[in-house]
């Protein structure tokens, strides 16, 4: 995996993991997160052994309440992609608690749920979180070089954008309004290319879960699905060759990990991810007729609550 070593302020006194999965992991099976800090170490991370952790902005933003006195890091270690969670993380770790709290909750929503997650009207009101997913949308470059440096200079440039929207209000609100068009238009969109080949309904607990199969590369398939009323999505991509099943509510009484667990037995080796989303090997390419037979195995992994 390819990985960047930034420099936040030579002055400051911490090294900070931030979204480092392939690293984080062999860390904390030395020590703990806490044992790491009192050594200069943050390890901010929800992937993994901390699946069930907040995004790493909602841990940086507990973090910096404790500090009177800015920046914290040193040293930035990262590896992609390089997203809008991620970067505003380390800017709360260089600039302290900059942006409002009810912005850093929409990020950690999106970043774990979803763009479905947050209301409309919390959306419409969080110009800080929308301006900096604008922000790195338009700094990020897809796919990444595996040169470092490359990496590096990408992250540290994202960095610089958003903290000009810390800064600027008018450059801040600029960007918010078009996240938000672009969100809108990308979510008509959605519904115009992605075709259901597969629905149903099946009963757990007390709760009606609503799920369908569908074949997209709509950026936001899975919001424009979630909003049809579904809470469970599989969904595949013919140009990545990958599925990915989600969850519209990660409260709903069905963790995805048994799934993936489920999949890798009758499936192939490979399947995982978090209780709420999650998907198929890496390493394995898959047609549309895989894709059926997957179907079907989720249909029946499905029934068996029945």
């Amino acid at each position: 995996m390819i990985r960047a070593i930034a420099t936040v302020d030579e002055n400051a006194s911490y090294v900070a993991f931030v979204e480092t999965p392939s690293v984080n992991e062999k860390l904390l099976d030395v020590m703990s997160r806490e044992e790491w800090r009192e050594l200069g170490v943050f390890v901010l991370d929800h992937h993994g052994q901390l699946s069930e952790e907040p995004s790493a902005v909602a841990q940086a933003y507990e973090i910096v309440k404790e500090y009177t006195e800015f920046p914290l890091v040193r040293k930035v270690v990262i590896e992609p992609p390089v997203d809008a969670d991620m970067v505003a993380a380390v800017l709360l770790l260089k600039r302290g608690p900059v942006l409002p709290e009810e912005d850093v909750r929409v990020l950690d929503k999106i970043d774990r749920f979803g763009k479905h997650y947050p209301s409309d009207e919390e959306l419409e009101s969080a110009e800080y979180a929308l301006a900096i997913m604008q922000a790195v949308a338009e700094v990020v470059k897809k796919p990444y070089s595996d040169n470092p440096e490359e990496l590096e200079e990408m992250f540290e440039k994202a960095l610089r954008t958003v903290e000009r929207v810390v800064d600027d209000g008018a450059y801040r609100e600029e960007l918010a309004s078009k996240w938000l068009e672009e969100f809108r238009k990308s979510v008509r969109e959605a519904e115009e290319s992605t075709e259901v080949i597969e629905k149903g309904e099946v009963k757990v607990g007390d709760d009606r879960i609503r799920w369908c199969a569908a074949i997209s590369e709509a950026q936001n398939a899975f919001t424009y699905l979630y909003r049809e009323g579904y809470d469970l999505v599989v969904l595949y991509s013919p140009v990545m060759k990958r599925v990915t099943v989600g969850l519209a509510d990660p409260e709903l009484p069905i963790d995805l990990r048994e799934l993936f667990e489920y999949l890798n037995e009758h499936h192939r080796e490979g399947w995982g991810g978090r209780k709420n989303i999650g998907g198929s090997p890496k390493d394995h390419e898959i047609d549309e007729e895989e894709f059926k037979d997957i179907v079907s195995f989720i249909h029946g992994w499905l029934l068996g609550f029945s």
